[in-house]
């Protein structure tokens, strides 16, 4: 009998988030490498056809944020190398046994957005997410939406006018989510960060960022 080797590869796209007032206080996105993962995993999928690649994304790659500028433009970043990936592998190579996982969840109460204010999503628990996702995973769903219901308000804004998207955004209460953030408090030590002083914009440019360090400390 003849055993497959299970491939699992999870690319956890990880983005330091920083306080900010406006689009000029903002530091170019600078995405940690998980296409580097995949590529270390993918030429024993292909040669297998089996495997497993898992995405970590948000719901922040999938609908805009005020104050989120560079943050959900990385996790569009990751959402769109996922899709790419997931055609190449399935319509181009015509592989079948590697399934594709993208999972984009709400604000989670990590301590990463401590500070944010929702007002009728509930921030969510780590252990109910992680739940989800394995329970994802197993199943093998091509999208998993944490809360699920997000799902039809990201579909809601393909359909109607874009100033009715933002409406409905500032009845959520979405457009003020980030007013009160505050972040981890390691977040300001390193890379770019902006201070809010009354009315004014203080910037700090330190030498490195802080995304690769905050990424090996996400894990603990």
């Amino acid at each position: 009998m003849r055993y497959k080797t299970c491939f699992i590869a999870i690319c956890a796209h990880c983005r330091t988030v920083y306080a900010y007032r406006n689009l000029t206080s903002l530091s170019p996105p600078k995405n940690i490498k998980y296409h580097e993962t995949c590529k270390s995993f993918l030429p024993g999928m292909v040669k297998e056809d089996h495997g497993h690649i898992v995405t970590i994304a948000s719901t922040a790659g999938l609908v805009g944020v005020n104050r989120l500028v560079d943050y959900c433009a990385s996790k569009y970043a990751a959402v769109g190398f996922h899709e790419a990936l997931s055609t190449e592998l399935r319509g181009e190579l015509g592989l079948s046994g590697i399934n594709t996982t993208l999972v984009c969840p709400y604000y989670i109460n990590t301590g990463m957005f401590d500070g944010v204010k929702s007002k009728l999503i509930s921030i969510l628990d780590p252990h109910d997410v992680v739940n989800d996702v394995i329970a994802g995973i197993l199943t093998n769903q091509e999208l998993i939406i944490i809360p699920r219901y997000v799902l039809y308000l990201i579909v809601a804004k393909y359909f109607v006018p874009a100033n009715v998207g933002m409406k409905l955004q500032e009845v959520l209460g979405i457009t003020g989510t980030m007013l009160g953030f505050k972040g981890r408090p390691g977040n300001v030590k390193n890379g770019l960060s902006v201070y809010f002083v009354q009315n004014e914009t203080v910037q700090l440019s330190p030498k490195r960022t802080h995304d690769q360090e905050f990424c090996q400390n996400a894990v603990t």
